[in-house]
């Protein structure tokens, strides 16, 4: 009898270690082999469909994208051909395109006559070496869209998003130099191949860090088309052909575009980091959670210890209904004013920190806090491109208005629908933006957004950067565009 009360003490706790060890087995898959057999409808295939999303937001027809990889392996060679150590402070070494544009950026002691010299060499080497031509084609193709990468989304690589971003640089300096020169058939091409790039960028991978890229390179030919026309340096019909561009062109690529790209990044990442029962269920593979690190997405390392301290992380049936409740939540920001945004972020804030180990809440909310991205900076971008968008169209418009009358317009209303189809709206007010004839201005006119805050201040500038008018920091200041005389 006490031989089998001891044999009992040794086998009970072996058992229990034993149940315990196969409990957190069928709790927690761990996927040693990475050889799970899973029924053909999973994982889905979320490249092919977001490469359906960035085609179904780009005209058919030919794709550009062979052009635009010889263009920036040629715009490379220039480079390195203009490198000069002496001038290394500026740009790495070779020719500051921004220089010919806002020369105030020079603070070395080089003489700047000198170095528009360098620039307008540059310039001429583009062109004499066909990179200018080959921009030239590129705009001639019908859409720009990267070839197939076999990678997580999360890892795929975005190269062409810098070089799009020199390339706009070189444009907006081909644009300045065209400008002071009088060539306006010059002035009018560049800015074409900086729209086209701009749009096609944007949507040639649909999600909203390339989105951002494709507003910042449009954003750079705007601001040379305004500084043109207020300068007086832009004739009537290269302002028509530009507005007309601006009519004509593809559109940019919707927020709610990239959206729909951003959901498919996360479900493609979350297929990668579940088991799958072929109906839409599984569960989380703790060891698979240090890919995400390895993307970039930060330290997944509260995700594994959830999932050892408590074995109840969130399925992926769960996952999926909680990310269909953020995502609901982060469109609601979309296409409400800017004033009213904030309460809505505060909200998918708030619902991405809840930490408190609830299923499916707690647990799904630490995987989704690492795969949502900053949409709320996003849509500020998106607020000033548009009230810059809108303030460029008139300003040509102005000066179309100027060509026929000899003078510019008594009020915005009388620029459509003759020269505008209707008058452009400001996103932080939802009325035109703030116009007045000024005789003592060098423009003949003052023209601003009243900014966050709604407020028409007479044309006052924030004290310490000018886009602060344009947040909750900058009530009683307005965003100037042609600012009133003092």
């Amino acid at each position: 009898m006490r031989r089998c009360l001891r044999l009992l003490a040794l086998v009970v706790p072996a058992l229990a270690v034993v149940i315990t060890i196969a409990l957190v087995l069928l709790t927690v898959y761990d996927d040693t082999s990475s050889s799970a057999t899973l029924p053909p409808a999973f994982p889905r295939d979320y490249r092919a469909e977001l490469r359906a999303v960035a085609e179904a937001h780009q005209p058919p027809g030919a794709n550009g994208w062979d052009i635009f990889e010889q263009a920036a392996a040629l715009h490379e060679v220039i480079r390195v051909r203009h490198h000069d150590d002496a001038f290394a402070l500026h740009n790495e070494g070779y020719v500051n395109y921004t220089l010919i544009w806002a020369p105030e950026t020079l603070t070395e002691p080089y003489p700047l006559d000198e170095q528009i010299e360098r620039i307008e060499r540059q310039l001429a080497d583009a062109r004499d070496s066909g990179l200018l031509n080959l921009l030239a084609r590129l705009a001639a193709t019908d859409h720009l869209i990267p070839p197939p990468q076999d990678l997580p989304l999360l890892e795929i690589t975005l190269p062409h998003l810098g070089q799009s971003r020199d390339f706009a640089r070189l444009n907006a300096a081909r644009m300045a130099h065209a400008a002071r020169t009088g060539d306006q058939a010059e002035f009018v091409a560049a800015f074409e191949q900086n729209l086209w790039m701009a749009r096609r960028v944007a949507a040639s991978h649909p999600v909203l860090i390339c989105r951002v890229v494709g507003v910042a390179v449009e954003s750079l030919g705007l601001e040379r088309v305004r500084d043109a026309a207020m300068a007086g340096h832009l004739a009537p019909e290269a302002a028509v052909a530009v507005l007309r561009m601006l009519d004509e062109h593809l559109p940019l690529l919707p927020t709610g575009a990239t959206l729909d790209g951003e959901r498919l990044m996360r479900l493609d990442s979350i297929d990668r980091l579940y088991t799958d029962d072929g109906n839409g269920d599984g569960l989380f593979v703790a060891k698979r959670a240090d890919w995400l690190g390895g993307a970039g997405q930060g330290d997944p390392s509260a995700l594994k210890a959830q999932d050892r301290g408590s074995r109840r992380f969130a399925t992926k049936r769960q996952i999926h209904a909680r990310d269909a409740e953020l995502d609901g939540i982060m469109r609601r920001m979309i296409g409400v004013a800017p004033q009213d945004r904030a309460p809505i972020g505060d909200e998918l804030e708030h619902e991405l920190s809840r930490r408190a180990p609830q299923i499916p809440v707690g647990s799904s909310n630490l995987l989704l806090g690492l795969l949502y991205p900053a949409v709320g900076k996003a849509l500020v971008t998106d607020d000033q491109h548009t009230l810059h968008l809108a303030a460029t169209r008139i300003v040509l418009a102005i000066e179309v208005y100027r060509a026929q009358h000899g003078a510019a317009p008594p009020t915005l209303d009388a620029l459509a629908p003759d020269i505008l189809p209707a008058l452009p709206l400001d996103p932080f007010t939802g009325e035109p933006l703030i116009y007045r004839p000024d005789p003592a201005s060098p423009s003949g006119y003052t023209l601003y957004s009243a900014g966050f805050d709604r407020t028409d201040d007479g044309g006052i500038p924030h004290p310490e950067s000018p886009h602060r008018a344009l947040n909750s920091t900058g009530p009683g200041t307005d965003f100037l565009f042609v600012p009133p005389s003092r």
